[in-house]
């Protein structure tokens, strides 16, 4: 086999890989597991809050614990990735054992590569009750 065979072979080859990996993203665009291990922004929601966590790559169950329940309310743990752990406290928001403030209904909770959104607006730390 001559050199410039194999070299139409291996270009061919490639081309047929390259259109493989680009047919399975558009099929698997929809599907949200697919979505966020490629572009790791893992969704969910905490009672009445969207919770979305960016730059988060694991792969498997991300599950929502109930921590606590009493008459004062309830604590809800959602740890996704290594380094975000989210609780929701009675409405008060903690992550990474920071508090940021409590939270209104319907408020979305965004922690974007460290920094922290409600409302897609930045919020600092706040001492916590």
């Amino acid at each position: 086999m001559t050199l410039t065979k194999r070299v139409a072979g291996f270009l061919c080859a490639g081309k047929s890989v390259l259109y493989l990996c680009l047919c399975s993203l558009f099929m698997f665009q929809g599907c949200a597991r697919v979505e966020s291990i490629l572009f790791g922004r893992v969704e969910n929601r905490i009672e009445d809050h969207a919770v979305v966590v960016t730059d988060c790559y694991r792969i498997g169950e991300q599950t929502i614990e109930t921590v606590e329940k009493s008459a004062a309310g309830a604590t809800y743990k959602y740890a996704p990735c290594r380094d975000a752990v989210i609780f929701i406290k009675r409405g008060e928001l903690i992550v990474n054992n920071k508090s940021y403030g409590m939270l209104g209904k319907h408020d979305a909770v965004t922690v974007d590569h460290g920094k922290v959104l409600i409302n897609s607006k930045d919020v600092e730390q706040t001492a916590s009750k």
